[in-house]
């Protein structure tokens, strides 16, 4: 929020002594989000994905192609991710 400030110590007069030593400034600066409406067009060139004009079919038949596209998902997990696995009579166990 722009005025927080975390530090770690053994206690609170040595916290104290940690807050009055910090001086920091800096900018913060967000980069604006692209809307929901241009977010294909933002994240299509960053894929490597071709948007090429389909070619002819086979034969001079026609082809008909299309794009379909679903809500865009930032997948990030909240918890760090981890594994447990137990060997027990010849058998394998994986918890993940």
């Amino acid at each position: 929020d722009g005025s927080f400030l975390g530090v770690t110590a053994p206690n609170s007069h040595a916290a104290g002594q940690a807050v009055a030593a910090v001086k920091a400034e800096w900018e913060i600066q967000i980069p604006a989000q692209a809307s929901e409406e241009k977010l294909w067009e933002t994240l299509r060139p960053k894929s490597g994905e071709s948007a090429a004009p389909a070619a002819s079919a086979p034969g001079g038949g026609s082809r008909l192609a299309t794009t379909y596209t679903v809500a865009y998902i930032a997948h990030a997990p909240l918890e760090p991710r981890a594994a447990v696995a137990e060997w027990q009579g010849g058998r394998l166990t994986v918890w993940t």
